[in-house]
């Protein structure tokens, strides 16, 4: 029989995938990693489209593959093209790049009836936060009350409902400065420290919610059918609106149940958003309610395994091979 093989789509520096690639290799479970930065420089791609057949061919100088070679994709925070050694003008670069782009659009669109973890295209819409909390509130999460503008009237009168008990944070990524050198977090918009002005607010719109105050946090990590649940401990709660902020020695883990409520609702989530893996954050009141916050649909997950030993990377491997454990006993 033909060798299937597991195609993960990364960049050269991404830790999770070096961990994952590491037990791969100790499964014997045969792979290939596609670093995008890599495309078109180093990487061929061939689309075979006739009335005939279609057809992929992806190749490097050490491995090539066809579309029934692919048993499954692990669609891994691919970067875009590198053309910094090529002599390329500003348009010509532009050009480039974004027909690269448009390539490996079309490349995903073909290998769509594919097993993906996760799709691209399911992943574009769910990474929209207001989107999520909207599929949150359908699938039976509570979810803090929020609102997204750029309007300065709407703004104040949402900071006096809640008694200026609010927090902030960016729509997309937060990435700030050259090549996203800083990160912009959730901030605590009710402290001094922040200064509000129609200007800035209107030339930027935000998410803006309820502060969930004596919370605790908690990152639930989905693979399939498998849901671990780590509550985030940190040493100085009080001072912190979000831990991401934190070195990793300010941080500390603990595995906890997830009741039986939100774990149907968790599934229903999935199943509206045709997600696979999903690392979800949530935080849990005084009185023991569970909000929503969002969830990151192509989050990290080896640094809990790293930190607590909980086999989250065993987990993913079980969505992608299916035979993984006639492997593991040979």
């Amino acid at each position: 029989m033909d060798t299937k093989f597991i195609l993960i789509v990364s960049n050269k520096r991404d830790v999770t995938t070096d961990l994952v690639v590491k037990r791969l290799s100790q499964l014997n479970i045969p792979f290939r990693r596609f670093n995008t930065e890599e495309f078109p420089q180093k990487v061929n791609c061939t689309l075979n489209l006739t009335n005939s057949e279609t057809d992929i061919l992806i190749s490097n100088n050490d491995w090539e593959m066809t579309y029934n070679d692919i048993a499954s994709i692990w669609y891994r925070r691919p970067k875009i093209s590198d053309f910094t050694n090529t002599n390329l003008t500003q348009d010509e670069f532009n050009f480039a790049l974004r027909e690269s782009n448009s390539f490996l659009l079309n490349l995903w669109a073909i290998l769509r009836d594919k097993t993906w973890i996760n799709n691209p295209f399911d992943l574009y819409i769910v990474e929209r936060k207001a989107y999520q909390l909207k599929v949150a509130v359908a699938a039976g999460f509570t979810i803090p009350n929020t609102i997204v503008t750029n309007d300065y009237t709407v703004l104040l009168k949402f900071i006096e409902n809640h008694a200026g008990s609010i927090v902030a944070k960016p729509i997309s990524h937060g990435g700030f400065g050259d090549n996203n050198e800083f990160a912009i977090y959730t901030n605590d918009l009710g402290s001094t420290e922040y200064s509000l002005n129609e200007e800035s607010v209107n030339c930027s719109p935000f998410i803006v919610q309820e502060k969930i105050t004596d919370k605790i946090d908690v990152r639930v990590t989905i693979f399939g059918s498998k849901v671990f649940a780590h509550k985030i401990l940190v040493k100085n709660q009080s001072l912190v609106i979000d831990w991401r902020v934190l070195q990793p020695d300010q941080l500390s883990y603990e595995l906890i149940e997830v009741p039986c409520a939100l774990q149907k609702s968790i599934t229903q989530f999935m199943q509206l958003t045709n997600l696979k893996y999903g690392a979800m954050d949530f935080v849990i009141d005084k009185n023991n309610n569970w909000f929503f916050i969002e969830i990151n649909p192509n989050g990290q997950f080896a640094w809990l395994e790293i930190a607590n030993g909980d086999k989250l990377i065993d987990s993913l491997i079980d969505l992608l091979w299916t035979n993984k454990n006639e492997l593991r006993n040979l």
